[in-house]
């Protein structure tokens, strides 16, 4: 059985006659329908993927999928993402080494497996270049909304956008629309992105108000492992959650963004905003891009160094081109600033400066 999930315009078709196939569609809220129109299928397999090797070395591929091992505990196989036919991803589970058999012990295999592929995983680059197909893109930023206007934070993570996120919505006018991958189109629309929060001790510290419902969802072990990261071991560890567990009726489906503001940290003694042009904030943003990008950008550099001479694959700059002119496209509609903050500026004061310029409504 499948299940669809529509992000963005794209609708993704979910295996679930696997485990972690479910336990991905209950994350994403998919829904059994008509499986016409799909662009991306999704398939799980706990045996070997069978697989015809023309090019590449330790990286494996021909004319129309590629092969990828990825970190513990998936590899993926992936057909016709440079042709015209829809995108089929083929998941296979690793043996397991000891360290593997440990954390599945502690944090359960299933969730290691589907946090893994809803992270930071390989789907969330096949989805950016479908997306580019239809005059969208990913922007790493918090997107939040107010009477359907949508203000965008970006900038490098640490700089503060999911802090500031959450500090505004504790004030429940204000919705949710992304706090990590945000999506935004042509259209001058932003949409809502289901990947799972990363919330980390530091946040919670910073925004307790909604962030501590993040670790009542623990289980009794995961709260006794997190107890001992932060107070014995003084980690940092990290939270993945759906957004929905935690915003519920804050979240919206899609919103007009009417505001980009780009955060850096620096050595000043107080907040400063200024205007920035469509072009410096598309290429500081194409920038962090590439960064949250870079398995994606090793996977092309691979490809493009050991194709064939008559395959006809994307180029890294063709990809690069792309972000960069949505990207300008995008924010000659919108009012961009770049918003320079004191590396110790707190989240309430950072909010308060905006509300009071009247960026933030």
């Amino acid at each position: 059985m499948n299940k669809i999930v529509n992000i963005a315009g794209i609708n993704i078709s979910i295996d679930t006659t696997h485990i972690v196939g479910k336990l991905i569609a209950k994350e994403f809220g998919a829904i059994e329908k008509d499986k016409k129109n799909i662009d991306i299928s999704i398939y799980f397999n706990d045996i070997n993927l069978d697989y015809k090797v023309t090019s590449g070395n330790n990286f494996k591929f021909n004319e129309k999928e590629f092969y990828y091992k990825s970190l513990y505990p998936v590899k993926y196989k992936v057909a016709n993402l440079f042709n015209a036919n829809k995108v089929k991803i083929d998941i296979e589970f690793m043996s397991k080494s000891i360290k593997a058999k440990i954390q599945s012990f502690l944090y359960g295999k299933n969730n290691i497996e589907k946090n893994t592929i809803l992270s930071y995983g390989l789907f969330w680059y096949i989805l950016q270049l479908e997306l580019l197909k239809n005059k969208k893109t990913f922007l790493h930023a918090g997107i939040f909304s107010k009477d359907g206007k949508a203000i965008a934070i970006t900038g490098t993570g640490g700089s503060g956008k999911t802090s500031s996120l959450f500090k505004i919505l504790e004030n429940k006018e204000y919705k949710y629309l992304a706090e990590d991958f945000g999506i935004i189109g042509n259209d001058i629309n932003t949409y809502y992105n289901p990947k799972p929060l990363s919330i980390y001790e530091k946040d919670i510290k910073f925004n307790p108000k909604i962030l501590n419902k993040a670790y009542d969802f623990l289980s009794a072990k995961e709260k006794l492992l997190w107890d001992l990261r932060v107070k014995v071991l003084h980690q940092d560890p990290i939270i993945k959650i759906n957004p929905k567990k935690l915003l519920d009726t804050q979240i919206v489906l899609k919103a007009e963004l009417k505001k980009v503001l780009y955060y850096i940290r620096t050595d000043i003694d107080e907040i400063n905003i200024s205007d920035i042009s469509k072009e410096e904030l598309a290429e500081r943003s194409l920038n962090v891009a590439l960064r949250e990008f870079k398995m994606f950008f090793e996977i092309f550099t691979l490809l493009n160094a050991n194709q064939k001479r008559d395959y006809d694959f994307l180029t890294i700059d063709d990809i690069i081109h792309n972000i960069r002119n949505l990207y300008i496209d995008i924010f000659s509609k919108t009012e961009n600033y770049l918003v320079e903050i004191p590396f110790n500026e707190t989240p309430d004061n950072i909010i308060n400066f905006l509300k009071d310029r009247e960026i933030i409504n």
